[in-house]
C-alpha cells in the first residue's frame, strides 16, 4: 500500500482537508493520512478490521467506526460532508446491487470539486463465483465501467494509472482512478 502514498498526495487537496477512507482495514492508510496533515475519518465493515487499526494506530481513536457501504440511511456519518474519499481495494468488495446506491451516497458526502480516489485489482485469478476460499467477494470491475457508473452521476476522471501488484501475482494488476466531483 505504501507506493499509493505519494499518488494519494498527489492528488488529494491540500493538507488540512478533511478525507473519509472507505474500507480503512487496519488503518494504515489513515494512519499516514492523519500523519500527513489531513482531517481523517475511516470506516471498515469488519468489526474486527476497526478494532485492529485502533490496536495498531491508537491516534485514529475516535476516527474510526464500523459500517458497511452503502450506508443505512440513518447512519449519523451521513450528515457530514468531506473534501475528499479515499477507496482503496474496497469497490471489488461491493456486490453489484449495492454499488449504485453505494456511489450515490459517496455523491453526498463528497464536496463539489473533492477528489474520489479510487484503487482496486483487476486480473486475479483463483476465484470461485467470484470469491476467493475464505468466501470474500472479488467482484473485480473493468476501470472504464467505473468511469461511465461515475461520469454518470457527476465526477470526472482526472486520471488513471495502473501498476503491478507489489507482491509479485503475475496476472494481477492494480487501478487507480482519481475522480473530481461536479
Amino acid at each position: 500500500m505504501s507506493q499509493l502514498f505519494p499518488l494519494l498526495l498527489r492528488y488529494l487537496p491540500p493538507k488540512g482537508a478533511s478525507v473519509l477512507e472507505l474500507g480503512c482495514g487496519s488503518g494504515r492508510g489513515a494512519a499516514f493520512l492523519l500523519a500527513s496533515g489531513y482531517e481523517v475519518t475511516g470506516v471498515d465493515a469488519s468489526a474486527g478490521m476497526v478494532a485492529e487499526a485502533a490496536r495498531l494506530h491508537p491516534e485514529l481513536a475516535g476516527r474510526v467506526s464500523r459500517a458497511a457501504v452503502p450506508f443505512p440511511a440513518d447512519l449519523p456519518l451521513l450528515r457530514h460532508s468531506f473534501d475528499a474519499v479515499v477507496a482503496i481495494g474496497m469497490f471489488m468488495h461491493i456486490p453489484d446491487a449495492g454499488l449504485p446506491d453505494t456511489v450515490l451516497q459517496i455523491g453526498r458526502l463528497l464536496r463539489p470539486g473533492g477528489v474520489l480516489f479510487i484503487d482496486g485489482s483487476v486480473g486475479r485469478t483463483g476465484l470461485q463465483n467470484e470469491r476467493d476460499g475464505t468466501g470474500r467477494l472479488f467482484r473485480e470491475r473493468p476501470p472504464c465501467e467505473l468511469q461511465l457508473l461515475l461520469e454518470k452521476h457527476g465526477f470526472n476522471l482526472t486520471a488513471c494509472r495502473e501498476s503491478p501488484d507489489t507482491l509479485g501475482r503475475p496476472a494481477l494488476r492494480w487501478v487507480s482512478l482519481v475522480f473530481n466531483r461536479a
